[in-house]
């Protein structure tokens, strides 16, 4: 993604441990059918990142299901306007989480944060 974003003329992402903890609790919850497929729950995915990001701001998030790879999930969501808005967005910060269901499919999210740092 950073690739990605650097040869758009963006700033490359960081990756933050609270962003791949909360991605990574998406993933799981989705895998193991807590929640649907999709953003249930982002409203307070992004609550969660402000009470321990004092500099969050903006926030999207990007998932995907039972692709084999991750480099297929990143070919996918470029090519996929919405998910390209959210790659390419003036975020600085992501935290990336992949969760495997009982049958070994892969359910991956991709959280993007803004801050004013």
């Amino acid at each position: 993604m950073n690739q990605f974003r650097v040869g758009h003329g963006l700033n490359p992402l960081h990756m933050n441990s609270v962003l791949t903890k909360e991605a990574m609790s998406h993933s799981i919850d989705m895998a193991k059918h807590r929640v649907n497929f999709g953003h249930d729950g982002f409203s307070q995915r992004m609550e969660h990142l402000h009470q321990h990001i004092a500099t969050a701001q903006s926030g999207a998030e990007n998932v995907a299901f039972n692709y084999k790879t991750a480099k297929i999930v990143a070919d996918g969501w470029i090519h996929s306007p919405g998910h390209r808005r959210n790659i390419l967005g003036h975020y600085d910060q992501t935290g990336i989480g992949i969760a495997y269901d009982t049958s070994g499919r892969p359910y991956f999210t991709q959280l993007f944060l803004k801050t004013n740092t």
